[in-house]
């Protein structure tokens, strides 16, 4: 790419592969940077990301459910573990 004055706001881009020419105004430029700038939302904050992505993530839902019952099962386990033999042999007889 070549770029040459043709006056204070005017350039002339070259592209010396395609052999084509193209006049850009600096201001006009300038200008679509600014509408651009002012149009653009601010980034998301990560919470708001997470919360979208928690709604809209094909399978989180399901993935979160899988959790949810491995943690039942665990805390299930650890209850059992807890439970006293002289218990069961009460309920047997």
């Amino acid at each position: 790419m070549i770029y040459l004055q043709a006056d204070k706001d005017v350039v002339i881009k070259y592209d010396e592969d395609l052999k084509t020419a193209e006049v850009v105004s600096k201001s006009a430029l300038s200008d679509q940077i600014d509408q651009l700038s002012k149009d653009l939302p601010d980034d998301p904050s990560d919470e708001v990301l997470l919360a979208w992505a928690k709604e809209n993530y094909p399978g989180l839902k399901e993935l979160q459910s899988q959790r949810d019952r491995l943690d039942a099962l665990k805390e299930e386990t650890a209850q059992i573990g807890s439970v006293q033999v002289t218990g069961i042999k009460e309920i047997v007889k």
